[in-house]
């Protein structure tokens, strides 16, 4: 009965759409489009998704149906807790960056 959420940081469809027009690649292409599929099937599955771009978010809600698209922009400068790891509970990360260096 647990909520999920998905935590979008930004949709890997468009980085990889702006490398593939970039270097006019169209295996590329068709990487970023197989990504898309993925990431749309992601959010369908979920109960809410976020993201923290308001482009995206305006980008998204015309193309999801039914789905719930939270805008949350970046916070910084958020004071820590004295809660350590050990004793928190309730919530999971899962993440990974693996993007070109640089074009």
């Amino acid at each position: 009965q647990a909520k999920t959420l998905y935590y979008t940081h930004d949709l890997h469809h468009l980085r990889m759409m702006r490398e593939a027009e970039l270097l006019n690649d169209e295996g590329k292409r068709v990487e970023a489009m197989a990504m898309k599929t993925r990431e749309f099937k992601a959010i369908s599955d979920v109960d809410s998704t976020i993201v923290v771009s308001s482009a995206e978010y305006d980008l998204l809600r015309p193309q999801i149906q039914d789905s719930k698209i939270q805008l949350m922009p970046l916070v910084y400068g958020v004071p820590g807790t004295t809660v350590g790891y050990e004793d928190r509970e309730g919530i999971v990360f899962i993440g990974g960056s693996h993007h070109p260096s640089a074009l």
